[in-house]
């Protein structure tokens, strides 16, 4: 009769492993049912409720966990540590893909020192995947890595290729979570060239998902879009279909029009997902799906609906914990169960020895007796005082839910306020852009015609010297104005990223020479020299905005050096930057212009030495592009001996500003 529930047993576990369709899986979990209805209280009925949540374990989470309750008791009385080990290892999954991590990392520890005990290395492996996955939870990347490290290295020398690949799939996850985005993303490429001539339909699925996450979702939502798609296409592939990571890659879609602000796609593909992660009965994907619901409704103007999804929310996020507070109070109930066995036992034995004693010991056993019903008496007290506190502390926890709730109704109603105000914000911004434009535009003209009048004057001839110099101040006027009216629409365009950053490799030798030529006839008319000390040096970064900084900064160097006095220009390197510095010998800048000097229409103390113009707007343009380009903008004055403005340009420059 053994060898024939062995053999019956042993076909069961290969029709699992090998068949092909899912009816063919159904017909056998019914197998196995029947099977165990027939099987004794032995280790085969071990084997077979672990074969059966295998099966079982994607569609119904609440029958497999009764069926691992019954295996994990059964296997622990009959002392059969392979079992016990299976059993608690696949309950440790379960727990964590309901939420519940701290049962989740007891088991998994628990079913790792078993089959360390064993030894088995798949089943190391297994168990160290699953408590990986939990640190991750719980945001323990580093505890997380280390453990997937080590799962890999388990399945890699039980020469388990599946589950290799599946230790390195999650390993990826948390190098992602972790911030290295890099390492997850190559980690799972690898992944899809060893899935190559494989059918782990789940595993092409799950990297495909995780691809597509690492997308962004404004930029590259068709592409991430396209990789949750494969991945369903792997889902569904499955012999049995996985209904949360399908209602998953769902709401991944439904998170990509979301972003997009295509709001009623985003509602279709959810209510496409809802179905299969209300059966999965997960509930971290639970609050995932309410609190998209809420965003959507919410930007659809239904704000009824969106804060019915968020109380959803909070109600699913709290229950995460009701596990916990389960947990302690029956292992609280366990040991008082206990603690009152032992003392009826010692109570039993105490009456056994009363009936072999004399009755002079009597007084002493009534008082053991009483001092045991005191200290009975004393831990009962002690128990209805925690059972008091502990409604009390429920009672506070309700207070707070629901504070929070109103609270959270006063910041729906705030943000909205907000947006509005943001609307409004942004309309003046558009009006204020709109009016420079037209000011401008109608200042320009007329400086224009006046340039124009003073040339045909000057054209006529036979003028005298005083009506020459009227003439002179008049251009110099119009010219004074023109250039206000270029640099106020310049400043205004580069604040508004009206210019396209293009980034290339520069010679910043090269474009310091090109601004210096620009000014050295200025720096002549008043005897100043100018002095360039730099080596070809090239940085990634863009020219003509380069440019447009340094033409600002060695003109206001030439503009405040008094005649017959230098300006230095020189590159220095260091670590992270290039520095170009530009260094004058001018008055200098004191504390108070420091503060206000790159603001905008700032005229400081220091004037320029030559009767140039100034029109407040130069440093305020420095700093500006300055920012667009990434680079770092310092400067150092001393009064009466000069000031100096140092540019770094990063090495390695990104763009995005």
């Amino acid at each position: 009769m053994e060898n024939w529930r062995a053999i019956l047993i042993s076909g069961l576990c290969v029709l699992w492993l090998w068949s092909p369709s899912l009816r063919a899986q159904d017909r056998i979990a019914d197998s196995l049912k029947q099977v165990l209805h027939t099987c004794p209280m032995d280790t085969h009925r071990v084997n077979v409720l672990n074969l059966l949540v295998g099966r079982i374990k994607v569609t119904d989470y609440a029958q497999a966990l009764d069926l691992l309750n019954e295996s994990i008791r059964l296997a622990d009385s009959l002392g059969y540590k392979p079992g016990l080990a299976e059993g608690k290892v696949s309950y440790a999954e379960l727990q964590n893909n309901l939420g519940a991590y701290e049962r989740s990392m007891l088991y998994g520890t628990e079913a790792y020192q078993i089959f360390e005990q064993l030894p088995d290395s798949q089943g190391m492996g297994r168990a160290l995947m699953c408590i990986g996955l939990v640190q991750n939870a719980l945001k323990s990347h580093a505890k997380g890595i280390a453990s997937l490290q080590k799962a890999v290295t388990c399945y890699r020398s039980a020469h388990d290729l599946r589950g290799e690949i599946s230790a390195q799939h999650n390993l990826a996850v948390i190098y992602v979570a972790s911030g290295d985005t890099l390492a997850g993303k190559n980690m799972y490429l690898d992944n899809l060239r060893l899935l190559q001539d494989t059918k782990f339909w789940h595993i092409f699925a799950g990297t495909y998902n995780n691809l597509g996450n690492l997308f962004d979702p404004i930029k590259e939502g068709d592409s991430a879009i396209s990789y949750f798609e494969k991945s369903l296409e792997y889902k569904f592939l499955a012999p049995v279909p996985n209904k949360g990571q399908i209602g998953n890659s769902l709401m991944n879609i439904a998170g990509i029009h979301y972003a997009r602000s295509e709001y009623l796609l985003a509602e279709q593909r959810l209510n496409k997902a809802k179905p299969y992660v209300a059966a999965s009965q997960e509930k971290p994907r639970l609050m995932e799906m309410w609190h998209l619901q809420g965003q959507i409704c919410y930007k659809l103007g239904r704000y009824k609906e969106s804060a019915e999804a968020f109380e959803q929310q909070t109600i699913i996020q709290d229950s995460l914990y009701t596990p916990r507070m389960t947990e302690q109070a029956a292992r609280l109930e366990a040991a008082f169960e206990s603690e009152n066995q032992k003392k009826e036992i010692e109570l039993l034995n105490q009456a056994k020895e009363l009936e072999s004693v004399s009755r002079a010991r009597w007084q002493w056993i009534t008082a053991f007796v009483v001092i045991g019903l005191a200290l009975t008496i004393a831990f009962l007290i002690v128990v209805v005082m925690r059972g008091r506190e502990r409604s009390r502390m429920l009672r506070r926890i309700q207070q707070n839910e629901q504070e929070i709730k109103r609270q959270q109704q006063e910041i729906m109603l705030q943000n909205e306020a907000l947006s509005i105000q943001n609307k409004r914000l942004a309309d003046v911004n558009h009006e204020k852009d709109a009016l420079i434009g037209v000011v401008a535009h109608d200042i320009r003209a007329p400086l224009h015609r006046s340039s124009a009048l003073a040339a045909l004057v000057e054209s006529l001839g036979n003028l005298n010297p005083e009506q020459l110099r009227y003439l002179q101040m008049i251009k110099k006027v119009n010219d004074d104005g023109g250039r206000l009216i270029q640099d106020l629409l310049e400043l205004n365009s580069y604040e508004q990223n009206g210019h396209q950053i293009n980034l290339q490799a520069v010679d910043l030798k090269l474009v310091l020479e090109h601004s210096m030529h620009g000014f050295v006839a200025d720096a002549g008319q008043k005897n100043i020299a100018i002095h360039l000390d730099a080596a070809s040096t090239l940085a990634n970064t863009d020219e003509k905005l380069l440019g447009r900084i340094l033409d600002n900064l060695i003109s206001n160097a030439v503009k405040f050096t008094p005649k017959g006095k230098q300006v230095f220009l020189s590159l220095e390197t260091d670590a992270d930057r290039h520095w170009i510095i530009i260094r004058d010998e001018g008055p200098g800048i004191n504390r108070n212009d420091q503060a206000k000097m790159f603001q905008k229409f700032q005229r400081l103390t220091a004037r320029p030495t030559g009767g140039e113009s100034s029109t407040g707007l130069g440093l305020s343009i420095v700093h500006t592009l300055a920012n667009r380009i990434g680079a770092e903008l310092a400067f150092s004055s001393e009064l009466g001996v000069g000031t100096t403005f140092k540019l770094g340009i990063p090495k390695e420059t990104s763009s995005g500003r």
